[in-house]
């Protein structure tokens, strides 16, 4: 089955609903052949970084996009509406080991007034 590319899902900026987001990226993950290994640091990855935009709050939803080539599954996570600047224990903090040790590339900026965090894994 193919999946259209990319995927965008938009839910509400709860922890109970960060699951969904975790079963559609496995989904999409699902006819990459990565080992088991690989998707457990997906799922860790989407978890930390949902976390992460999500902290401080604020009014909306939380996006996620996820694009996927060749080589990559390419990640965006967007917050919700004023959440604030991203704090400056973000660098060096362990949500950012996480997902430095998970994935292949992250990138945190500011959309708006939305967090913004991007990561890829290699396929």
């Amino acid at each position: 089955m193919s999946i259209p590319i990319p995927v965008v899902v938009t839910v509400p900026p709860a922890p109970e609903t960060v699951m969904v987001l975790r079963r559609v990226l496995l989904s999409i993950a699902a006819g990459s052949d990565l080992p088991l290994d690989r998707l457990d640091d997906l799922i860790l990855a989407v978890t930390e970084g949902a976390a992460a935009v999500m902290e401080g709050g604020g009014d909306g939803d939380l996006n996620m996009e996820v694009a996927r080539t060749e080589a990559s599954l390419d990640v965006l996570l967007v917050g919700p509406e004023e959440a604030g600047p991203w704090p400056d224990t973000w660098v060096g903090g362990l949500a950012a080991s996480v997902m430095e040790a998970t994935t292949s590339s992250v990138t945190v900026t500011m959309d708006g007034s939305r967090r913004s965090l991007a990561f890829s894994v290699e396929v």
